[in-house]
């Protein structure tokens, strides 16, 4: 099936992280999507996870479109951004990154 330009998207990281980074990394990236990411036109809410073992943060991102993801992800003329993109680049080791939509959903009968 083809996604039609507009619809909702997912967009899901998984950074790898030093466990003593962890927290750290994690302030980051919380500090960064209050600053900047919720502001942007067309997000819609970010939840953060936490491995058990200390070496993951997963952020599950949902946005108005893939073209208002696209949009904040350019590089942008604001420095404070780029110095914050910067800083938490320095901080995890390896990011797997895609974008998706929904399938399916499943609510417990009680939701």
């Amino acid at each position: 099936m083809s996604r039609q330009t507009g619809e909702p998207i997912v967009v899901i990281n998984v950074f790898t992280v030093q466990p003593e980074k962890q927290q750290e990394f994690l302030r980051l990236a919380l500090d960064y999507t209050n600053q900047f990411v919720s502001k942007a036109p067309g997000f819609l809410s970010a939840t953060f996870y936490t491995s058990l073992d200390g070496t993951k943060i997963t952020s599950v991102a949902r946005w108005e479109s893939e073209e208002a993801f696209l949009a904040f992800s350019a590089p942008s003329e604001d420095n404070d951004i780029e110095a914050t993109r910067e800083k938490g680049e320095q901080t995890f080791l390896h990011l797997d990154s895609n974008t998706y939509r929904v399938a399916a959903r499943f609510l417990s009968e009680g939701e």
